[in-house]
């Protein structure tokens, strides 16, 4: 039986009170102390990753601009860090960098070095020219490499040119150390004498081939260790073996036995002794980067040394535009190397092309005419400043057991300050690119002992425009946002006094005070975050026009009038925006280039009330909008459309099936790890699937899928979020709990209908995402449309909760296009439906 909850909260979409027994906010992080200097925010370095051609309408390339990684371990440090180990800096996993500036008269390579001079603390970084010729000997990993910057391609009537992310990896990372906890005992976690990685464009709709999005491709370390030559019989059990001159160690035997020298073949342990390369090329007794000892260099079918990897990874022009990001996505190493720092931040650009509030063209965006803020040109020129916040969860994962830290931190600083003026817009663009831990967002007030929401010139906290890189279809007010790991959100935030009439707040995560609804839908015990300090600055407000130099009113906290003079006001105004792409329709806007509009995944976009089953093989969602039945194919593969996530102590399951299953969390039925070399799922290109997404753990999970976006449409919780307040402003995760009845009608709000202990809870349509939280012992139901002729291949989708994916959570589907399916048919039937022209 679920228990439900006897907290009350406040509604995450009105902002508005319903219960007073919140709890004080105790910040976790161990890292903001009374030592702290805070430092003032930065946005992350941005590479630029654009082609660059001969001249504005040429199709001749002239340089392209390759982004260059080298996976190290290195010493970092946190900026505003106030703990004992703020001086001595950390250990992690870093990207080495060399990437281009925004400049491209002439191209110019930058990379990140220590700054040494004038006596700064060893943490401060900057950034230089690089020159290959001559490289700086001080260059260095970063906790918070660059934030990767690229356009779609351009494809029209006169040229096509091409935009890709050109990378080139290489893998120096050291032996691997032991994760924590048990690892299951699979083929990929025996592997672990060498480190090998890879780099997982998250949110892209690519294809998932060698070189571009692969992530079942490995990339091994330059650094392998050499065994131990001894003598003695060989033994399962552990014996104690020289590893160096001066230092004894204990390793475990691999059970081969031992080469023709007496050399063992050892698990290593650190120190490690002598390690590869000992040469460029080499052979099994000289061996370079990369090889195993007794192995033989052989071609590697990256084309270049064992240990390096070039991607290529075109953008498609009808690719979304927003925040993305990379990461490791290493198979049982991808927790430890992602928590160490291997991740970063992408933007592709042109999202002002789908909220025309953002565009820096007066004729569409929104202006200043009164103290107008200084708005950088980086990373692309919109009409309102723009930060690009990247948050990890960091712990230290390389320190001693005596040394681990817990802080959430913002673009490699701990707590920074975030200024902003009266009246100001700002467009934050925020991303959880940690490994394992919940966000929940929020503006709160500074006094932590009653913590409440700051809500400035008494209004919502955040008004959302975009969620996993999609543009949502409307713009959504709230006070909060809950981001799972991985999970990315883009908000208009507006400067002002708070709702107590001050000038000071904090953004902070908060899943322990009861202000929210968010700490509902995770596993407990959580815990919250001072994230940064926002302070209003200046006295003057800043007042903006609309198209057409329409004042927009604007009232202070306490209802005095900042700027006035207009019909509408600044609020209303942002509300009201609806977002348009080059592909919509008058009054059919679109959120994606080549998707669907979301309402057509809906049932209540169809006159009958529901959406049409395909009745045969021949139909399918391009061309008939029909929902894919499972009953369509003999293929119990093909069939699956319920996938149960369960746990055994450090083991973590995803199964999937054909129908619903009576099964509990430790029910072996539904128990399945993690096989790189099977095959779980297949689709068919062209089809629309829903999934039922069974949570049967007491613990959140978090659901992504590769390749693919998809949309919410029903959630079964063993708590009601509409037991409060009135069911029109009932919300669950940001979303309205509603029934869609199509374009133009009111939806109903009947709240959620109870189902025994459960409470079934249909989702008004939203926008597309690529993550989305499963709170304990739940069912999300989500629309998955297989349209995109792009992703044909193999990919996987798993909790993106790192430690669970590695431990067994994950699966590999299998995308198959066997009607042939083509971009140029593909595309323009869905553009034509989205302007109802079918």
């Amino acid at each position: 039986m679920f228990l439900v909850s006897t907290l009350t909260f406040v509604s995450t979409f009105t902002g508005e009170a319903i219960a007073d027994d919140t709890q004080p906010f105790v910040d976790s992080c161990t890292l903001n102390t009374a030592k702290s200097v805070q430092p003032v925010f930065q946005n992350p370095p941005f590479a630029y990753a654009d082609t660059i051609y001969t001249s504005p309408t040429s199709e001749e390339v002239k340089e392209y601009r390759t982004v260059t990684f080298d996976a190290v371990e290195d010493k970092f440090y946190l900026q505003g860090d106030g703990s004992p180990s703020a001086d001595n800096g950390y250990d992690g996993y870093l990207y080495k960098t060399t990437y281009y500036g925004q400049s491209t008269n002439p191209p110019q390579q930058k990379t990140i070095v220590r700054d040494d001079s004038g006596g700064n603390l060893p943490g401060k970084l900057k950034v230089v020219d690089y020159d290959p010729d001559s490289p700086p000997n001080n260059m260095v990993g970063t906790f918070t490499p660059p934030t990767i910057v690229v356009s779609p391609s351009e494809s029209n009537k006169i040229f096509s040119r091409p935009n890709s992310i050109n990378l080139d990896l290489t893998n120096d990372l050291p032996v691997n150390v032991e994760l924590a906890g048990n690892l299951p005992q699979t083929k990929e976690n025996l592997e672990s004498v060498s480190q090998y990685t890879n780099i997982h464009y998250h949110g892209f709709n690519v294809p998932p081939s060698l070189g571009i999005d692969d992530v079942l491709v490995d990339v091994p370390s330059n650094v392998t260790p050499k065994p131990v030559k001894f003598s003695q019989t060989p033994s399962p059990t552990p014996i104690t073996i020289p590893v160096q001159d001066s230092l004894v160690k204990k390793a475990k035997l691999y059970t081969e036995g031992v080469t023709t020298d007496d050399n063992y073949k050892l698990i290593p342990v650190p120190p490690l002794g002598e390690t590869t390369p000992d040469s460029s090329d080499g052979s099994a007794s000289n061996l370079p980067g990369g090889y195993y000892p007794g192995s033989e260099a052989k071609p590697t079918k990256y084309g270049g040394p064992i240990s390096e990897y070039t991607m290529d990874v075109k953008i498609p022009y009808v690719h979304q535009s927003g925040l993305f990001w990379y990461h490791s996505h290493a198979h049982s190493l991808s927790d430890n190397q992602v928590r160490g720092g291997l991740s970063g931040g992408i933007i592709i650009k042109g999202s002002d092309q789908y909220y025309e509030i953002l565009s820096p063209n007066p004729t569409k965006g929104i202006h200043a005419y009164q103290n107008a803020p200084i708005i950088p040109p980086e990373p692309e020129r919109f009409s309102v400043p723009q930060r690009v916040m990247t948050f990890k969860d960091f712990n230290n994962v390389l320190g001693s057991k005596n040394n681990k830290q817990n802080c959430f931190t913002l673009n490699g600083q701990v707590n920074p300050s975030i200024s902003i003026e009266p009246g100001e817009v700002q467009f934050w663009r925020i991303a959880n690119i940690g490994a394992d831990t919940y966000m929940n967002i929020a503006l709160e007030e500074a006094d932590m002992n009653n913590p409440a929401l700051a809500r400035p010139n008494n209004k919502p906290n955040f008004y959302i425009l975009a969620r996993d890189g999609n543009f949502v279809e409307k713009v959504v007010p709230t006070n909060s946002v809950l981001l799972p790991p991985a999970s990315r959100v883009e908000v208009l935030v507006v400067g002002g006094k708070t709702a107590q009439g001050n000038n000071t707040y904090n953004l902070v995560s908060d899943l322990t005070t009861g202000l929210t609804q968010g700490q509902k839908w995770v596993s407990s015990p959580q815990s919250s975050y001072l994230l940064a300090t926002v302070n209003v600055e200046n006295s003057d407000p800043v007042c903006y026009e609309s198209p057409g130099n329409n004042k927009l009113n604007l009232n202070d906290w306490n209802g005095t009038s900042l700027c006035s003079g207009g019909s509408e006001g600044l609020y209303d105004y942002i509300e009201a925006q609806v977002p348009t792409t080059p592909t919509g329709g008058d009054g059919d806007p679109d959120v994606d280039k080549i998707l669907p509009d979301p309402e057509e995944l809906f049932n209540g976009y169809y006159p009958s009330g529901r959406i049409p089953i395909c009745a045969n093989r021949k139909q399918d969602f391009v061309n008939d909008s029909c929902l894919t039945p499972s009953t369509l194919y003999s293929d119990p593969l093909t069939k699956k459309r319920y996938f149960y996530f369960s746990q055994d102590n450090k083991k973590f399951f995803l199964k999937g099936f054909e129908k619903a299953q009576e099964a509990s969390n430790t029910d072996p039925e539904i128990q399945e790890l993690y096989d790189g070399n099977r095959i779980d799922k297949i689709s068919q290109i062209g089809d629309l699937e829903e999934w039922h997404l069974v949570n049967v753990t007491g613990a959140a999970h978090v659901f992504h899928i590769h390749q693919l976006d998809f949309v919410g449409t029903e959630v079964t919780l063993n708590q009601n979020p509409c037991d409060s307040g009135s069911l029109d402003t009932c919300t669950y995760n940001n979303y309205k709990v509603g029934i869609y009845k199509g374009e133009g009608e009111d939806p109903e709000y009947n709240g959620c209908r109870q189902d025994g202990d459960n409470f079934i809870c249909p989702l008004l349509p939203q926008g597309y995402r690529d993550v989305i939280n499963l709170p304990p012992h739940s069912t999300t139901t989500v629309r998955i449309p297989f349209v995109n002729p792009f992703i044909t291949g193999t990919f996987v989708y798993h909790c993106h909760i790192l430690a669970h994916e590695d431990r067994g959570m994950m699966n590999n589907l299998s995308a198959e296009n066997t009607k042939g399916y083509q971009e140029q048919e593909v595309i323009p039937l869905l553009i034509q439906r989205s302007r109802g022209q079918r």
